[in-house]
């Protein structure tokens, strides 16, 4: 490519292309960063942010253990008649769009007059984050 249509031998474009990154991806940053705000206003912080990584830590925690004990007794366990339902069961999470995974999980919950709060939240994280740690405990397995 020769130095004429080199768009980066333009004087000002290493400042030009930061301005846009900051202009596009600061909105973003905003946002996330009061996503954790239980409160109303945005100076005063509240309760989500505790809760959000309460629950993400003990939920990665406990599907990687789950995924773990699943992924030793399918690789390990030899074969058997229920494998490859095991496996299909498993991955569901992945195949099925988050939306509906949600939903459903919400309408089983009342279904069985589990009452909503923080538990159900854990127990829906759990199972959504078991398929995202089994996959690559699985694949290191074999």
């Amino acid at each position: 490519m020769s130095s004429k249509t080199d768009v980066k031998a333009y004087p000002g474009f290493f400042f030009i292309t930061a301005v846009c990154l900051v202009i596009l991806y600061a909105p973003l940053a905003v946002v996330t960063i009061y996503s954790f705000n239980a409160s109303s206003s945005i100076t005063v912080w509240e309760g989500a942010a505790i809760n959000s990584f309460s629950i993400a830590l003990i939920a990665a925690t406990v599907a990687t253990a789950i995924a773990t004990a699943a992924a030793t007794a399918i690789v390990r366990g030899g074969s058997y008649r229920l494998r490859a339902p095991s496996i299909g069961l498993i991955s569901l999470p992945i195949m099925v769009p988050e939306i509906v995974l949600a939903v459903a999980v919400l309408i089983f919950f009342n279904a069985i007059g589990f009452t909503r709060g923080y538990m159900t939240i854990l127990v829906a994280h759990v199972a959504f984050c078991i398929p995202f740690a089994y996959l690559p405990i699985q694949a290191r397995m074999q």
